[in-house]
């Protein structure tokens, strides 16, 4: 793969990754981070722990239970809390207000779960106090306090959720891009320093020098032309070296093939310049052999 195709491709792998790692953090946060909304099972969860409290009441009046409705008020503002007595007389609320008028109200709000176009949702229970017989508690939850992102958007949880989801979306395209960048020039670099080295230790008298690089991109490439160049630099070499060692054997053979008759040569003229002979005929004997041998 080239290189400007590994950046295109490193380019739009750091963007989907930085989406699917955005949609996953705004996710969790919804779901169970900061931004997350009022599900149905911690409306269960709180009406189990209200009438907990509730049942511990030497007296259902409205001063006793009015601190119960405070701290739940201040624990889960999304919440409307209500109190009832058992013939459905509004005791205390969390807004100091009655949502329903009579239990058939209730009931019918109870029904409607599940519809898309509800207005409220609403977990209602029944708590059996000390003094006998029972009072009604009912809790209720806004439809766009109720689902995550309308909850987030629509309380002061969610102020300037906008910017602070960009926020977190910035910061985690910048992260990974600085991941895969750092990873991509890393191996470059690496790369890159080692056809350096293996180009500066490269010479004459050093063309064993091969660089080991398989990738099909342009410094692949380099790689294969600087090991081509090499290969025949160390041919010639080779070939210079093996004609060398023949011109030295050549002359070798050579001075052998002189050595021999200079050796007769210069040794008659010695003896016709200094008169090592008996009589003319064997002067002209050596005269003849030194014509033969030169």
């Amino acid at each position: 793969m080239r290189l400007k195709s590994k950046i295109i491709g490193i380019y739009f792998s750091s963007i989907v990754l930085s989406v699917g790692v955005f949609l996953l953090v705004i996710a969790f946060l919804m779901r169970y981070g900061w931004w997350s909304g009022i599900d149905n099972h911690q409306m269960e969860t709180v009406a189990d722990q209200v009438a907990k409290q509730l049942f511990q009441c030497e007296d259902i009046t409205s001063s006793e239970i009015a601190p119960i409705i405070k701290h739940w008020k201040a624990i889960e503002p999304g919440m409307r809390i209500e109190i009832y007595s058992e013939n459905f007389n509004w005791i205390q609320s969390t807004d100091g207000q009655t949502h329903f008028k009579n239990i058939d109200e209730l009931l019918t709000e109870l029904s409607k779960h599940g519809y898309y176009n509800q207005d409220n949702w609403v977990v209602a229970k029944a708590v059996p106090v000390k003094n006998g017989g029972n009072i009604y508690l009912s809790i209720i939850v806004p439809s766009a306090y109720y689902s995550a992102i309308s909850y987030s958007v629509n309380y002061p949880k969610g102020a300037g959720i906008v910017g602070i989801m960009l926020l977190i979306g910035v910061g985690i395209s910048i992260l990974i891009a600085t991941v895969f960048a750092y990873l991509f020039t890393r191996g470059l670099a690496r790369r890159s320093v080692q056809l350096y080295e293996g180009m500066s230790e490269f010479g004459l008298g050093n063309t064993d020098i091969r660089i080991e690089d398989s990738s099909k991109d342009e410094i692949g490439d380099l790689v294969v032309v600087f090991n081509r160049m090499a290969e025949k630099l160390s041919q010639q070499v080779d070939e210079e070296k093996a004609f060398q060692e023949e011109r030295k054997k050549l002359i070798s053979n050579i001075s052998h093939d002189l050595r021999t008759p200079l050796t007769s040569i210069i040794a008659y003229t010695e003896s016709v310049e200094n008169e090592y002979y008996e009589d003319e005929k064997e002067k002209r004997q050596f005269i003849g052999i030194i014509k033969k041998k030169a």
